[in-house]
């Protein structure tokens, strides 16, 4: 995956959806191999998301692009490019702060990528 195709992942999933939900697909990645178990991590992941207010295809659509980074071993990169937007209309507010959060929980072993 390349830097163009990264960036359009990240669209695909959204930016806050993604920096919101990063630390739950890695904390599931291994379970999310199992079709059963993944199905059940997206309605939770769905169900969370103003109320369920988004599609299970839409919920589905944005997990599957994030597991995609997450194989593809971008996760860092991808918070990068959150942290670095320099277009406010972009980047929901705090988006960009909870993206340098976390790109410390992963520095500093506190969360941990897949290998």
């Amino acid at each position: 995956m390349n830097e163009s195709q990264l960036k359009r992942t990240i669209n695909t999933v959204g930016k806050w959806y993604f920096v919101s939900f990063i630390g739950d697909v890695l904390a599931n990645y291994s379970k999310l191999q199992d079709s059963l178990k993944k199905e059940d991590f997206i309605s939770k992941m769905r169900d969370r998301v103003d109320g369920g207010e988004i599609s299970y295809e839409s919920a589905r659509t944005k997990i599957n692009a994030m597991i995609s980074i997450v194989r593809e071993r971008k996760v860092m990169e991808a918070l990068q490019i959150i942290v670095n937007e320099t277009n406010p209309s972009k980047v929901p507010e705090g988006t960009i702060n909870q993206a340098k959060e976390m790109l410390a929980k992963i520095q500093s072993g506190y969360e941990s990528l897949p290998s």
